[in-house]
């Protein structure tokens, strides 16, 4: 069922957020690694960044974006936070993600456009 895939258009989003996540993730990785002398212990945080950055944040800019006292400084916050991989990819999809839940409401959007995951790519 399509229903299940999602549409092609989400299929080719999806691709586009995971080619440019590798390609800018390789720069981000190989820049962090100057900062530390042993190349275990610049791996080790390399991936714990990635995963606090790339889930953590991303969970808490929804929760800010969602309550209206904190809407206007998390889309700010936002716009700096792109500039780390892990983020843009983890807020690409996420934003993908709740625009297929919205469809039913709002009608579909393109997954390239900014307001879904356009200015994750664009920052990638």
């Amino acid at each position: 069922r399509s229903s299940d895939l999602g549409s092609a258009n989400a299929g080719l989003g999806t691709f586009v957020l995971f080619l440019l996540y590798g390609l800018s993730g390789i720069g981000f990785a190989y820049l962090v690694s100057f900062l530390f002398d042993v190349h275990s212990t610049a791996q080790t945080v390399i991936m714990m960044v990635n995963f606090l950055i790339g889930f953590l944040l991303v969970l808490l800019m929804y929760f800010l974006r969602n309550i209206d006292s904190t809407k206007a400084a998390a889309d700010g916050i936002v716009f700096i936070l792109r500039i780390v991989p892990p983020f843009a990819l983890g807020d690409g999809l996420f934003a993908m993600v709740m625009a297929n839940a919205l469809s039913v409401i709002e009608g579909e959007k393109s997954s390239f456009a900014l307001d879904v995951a356009g200015w994750n790519m664009l920052y990638m």
